[in-house]
């Protein structure tokens, strides 16, 4: 299902953050895989590239790399990567799952991992998290083979993936609770007696201390001559990391309620994930202390910025479901028609439909930059590569990201600051086209800025409700 539009442009699902992560590779793709730019990574855009430090580009450069194996910076070979890495997380999870509970929970928990339309968006975007999954499950499945059979390879092999696990991304530190649980229970309080597990943990940690060190002195040492971004892109005054009272607040709950409820695990997915919470034992430490740590999550960082930030605790609410359902099963009487073939059919098929109509998003280009891919053809048909031009802003930054070559991007809201804009562009550079995506306001609008270029310039292409492309002579 995922390889499904596997060459669709990067505007589908959390697009902004994939024109990032891909621009990145495109930096590292086109001016080379070297220590000095894996260390400095920049976006490979057309207005004077931010730095981007928010993660070390692990991603990023194995993206670019299989790129320049195969000749030629490709969309799908990043969507490639995730979908094998979320797939290994799968497997992962699995064979945790079976040394923790039985084999048909394993399995269903499996398929429920597998078919959220929460997975189903986001472990086919251009974006670190979907690997992430591989190296979290990974992590936990080493540890807790460490824990019982301690051994050199999986003492080594779990140093290795929980350090690049923290790499890409430090918030699923708050997994060290599940960890310390499962270690509690193999050897009780004498596990913090062994000082190699000690080293363990701070084998984990220092690379991403390490970046996080480097990346705050870069900022430091640029605060006047480069734009650097060094965490996530919310709108001002929203970002609530460690503010407690927002807790307090009943539209983060609200939100809450409204994503687990929707594409995360859809109405009767969030219904079982209650049930599931309420079938649990103390038998059930394992699970328990995942969804608590689950919950120092949402406490530490109590602002959501986007539903992709909900994938690494697919796991644990996979298998809360999954013993709902089992418990529900087992509870069916004989007769029951939910447990003949005709039952099974129709509860296949409505979860089949229900899964659909929540995930079409990750197979949909939204239609606020559905015109992209269009506009730049008709863009490379009219203009050679080497000729400047001014394009107009686009959600996410999707236009500047598409346009390979060297232009403008026309800054104001108002038509008159884009004329002002426009006439400033003019004065100091000679484009040779202005390709905008807002034919509405800037060719059939009645405004200062649309009625300037319908006297001035003539149109080389319009599509109504698409695109305009104005040839600057």
């Amino acid at each position: 299902m995922r390889f499904i539009n596997l060459g669709q442009p990067i505007l589908d699902g959390a697009a902004l953050r994939q024109l990032m992560t891909a621009s990145v590779s495109k930096f590292l793709f086109m001016e080379g895989i070297s220590f000095e730019n894996i260390l400095y990574p920049r976006f490979y855009a057309i207005e004077p590239a931010w730095y981007y430090m928010v993660e070390m580009p692990v991603y990023n450069t194995l993206m670019a790399l299989l790129c320049k194996v195969y000749g030629s910076h490709e969309e799908w070979i990043g969507r490639s990567i995730s979908i094998l890495f979320s797939g290994l997380a799968g497997i992962y999870f699995y064979l945790f799952l079976i040394n923790h509970t039985s084999d048909r929970i394993a399995k269903i928990a499996l398929i429920l991992y597998c078919i959220s339309p929460l997975s189903i968006i986001y472990t086919k975007a251009i974006q670190p998290n979907p690997s992430m999954l591989f190296f979290l499950m990974a992590t936990i499945y080493y540890f807790d083979k460490y824990l019982t059979e301690p051994r050199a390879k999986n003492y080594c092999m779990t140093i290795l993936l929980g350090a690049i696990l923290f790499v890409l991304n430090i918030s699923v530190l708050t997994i060290g609770l599940l960890l310390s649980c499962l270690a509690i229970r193999k050897y009780g309080p004498r596990f913090f007696l062994d000082i190699k597990n000690y080293f363990m943990a701070i084998g984990m940690l220092v690379p991403c201390l390490l970046w996080i060190k480097h990346a705050n002195s870069f900022v430091s040492a640029n605060l006047n001559n480069a734009e650097v971004m060094t965490g996530p892109i919310v709108d001002q005054g929203k970002y609530t990391f460690l503010s407690f009272p927002g807790l307090s607040d009943y539209s983060f709950y609200k939100a809450q309620f409204q994503l687990l409820s929707g594409e995360i695990l859809t109405p009767i997915g969030f219904g079982l994930f209650v049930l599931g919470l309420g079938l649990l034992r103390k038998k059930d430490s394992v699970l328990i202390f995942w969804l608590i740590s689950f919950g120092i999550y949402f406490i530490i960082i109590n602002q959501m910025f986007h539903p992709y930030y909900y994938l690494p605790w697919l796991f644990p609410m996979s298998w809360a479901i999954a013993n709902s359902i089992s418990f529900i099963y087992d509870n069916f009487p004989p007769e029951s028609f939910f447990k003949k073939k005709i039952g099974l059919s129709f509860l296949t098929l409505l979860t089949v439909g229900i899964i659909a109509g929540y995930s079409n998003s990750g197979f949909i280009i939204p239609a606020a930059v559905k015109m992209v891919p269009d506009a730049i053809k008709t863009l490379n048909k009219f203009f050679p590569e080497n000729v400047y031009g001014v394009i107009s802003h686009a959600n996410a930054g999707a236009l500047e990201f598409y346009v390979y070559r060297n232009a403008g991007v026309l800054e104001g809201n108002s038509s008159q600051e884009k004329l002002d804009a426009f006439k400033k562009i003019l004065k100091n550079n000679d484009p040779k086209y202005y390709l905008s995506i807002y034919p509405h306001e800037d060719y059939a609008g009645k405004n200062e800025f649309s009625s300037f270029l319908r006297e001035n310039y003539p149109v080389a292409k319009y599509k109504k409700n698409e695109f305009v492309l104005y040839k600057i002579e």
